[in-house]
């Protein structure tokens, strides 16, 4: 938590300076004067707290799309995709839990949710969360079709292999 709250007020403050003011404007020239200093180039050093980017693996989960997510929502799928991918599932999920306080309506939220349960072997769990997915997915026939998929994974996960190939037989060829 403090690691995103950093992040943030680093952003803030960059941003701000991103933004600058018009920089200012060379007085009159006088005759045989030098013009003045030009000011030093910023360096930014990397702190020991924030070791080297690595390079990473391709996610566990596929990330969900950033479309209408705030930046806390964003820094918070943010570091549940990190934890998920360094294998910290619950962690993961905790991640993904606070952004949901965030934001209960979203269906994308629900769905990367159900996506984490699954991963983390609670299917029961993740057909619960992929059918509030699909409550919330508002005519969205995309979030819809993946959530009724994640509903079947699920299904099959638990045993219900004939429930599961209903749902897909009905969802896999849909394209809205």
């Amino acid at each position: 938590m403090i690691r995103v709250c950093t992040a943030l007020a680093v952003l803030a403050v960059l941003g701000g300076c991103a933004a600058g003011y018009p920089p200012p404007q060379p007085g009159p020239q006088v005759p045989g004067a030098s013009p003045p200093p030009a000011p030093p180039p910023v360096v930014v050093e990397q702190s020991e707290a924030q070791p080297e980017p690595r390079p990473q693996a391709a996610p566990a989960t596929p990330p969900p799309p950033a479309a209408n997510h705030d930046a806390p929502t964003l820094a918070l799928l943010q570091q549940s995709r990190r934890s998920a991918d360094g294998g910290d599932l619950k962690g993961a999920i905790g991640y993904v839990e606070r952004a949901i306080r965030l934001n209960p309506r979203d269906a994308e939220l629900w769905l990367q949710l159900a996506r984490l349960q699954l991963a983390s072997s609670q299917p029961a769990r993740a057909e619960q969360t992929a059918q509030k997915a699909v409550s919330l997915a508002d005519r969205q026939r995309e979030l819809e079709r993946e959530g009724w998929l994640l509903v079947a994974d699920a299904r099959e996960a638990q045993g219900d292999a004939a429930g599961a190939a209903r749902i897909r037989a009905q969802w896999r060829t849909y394209r809205g």
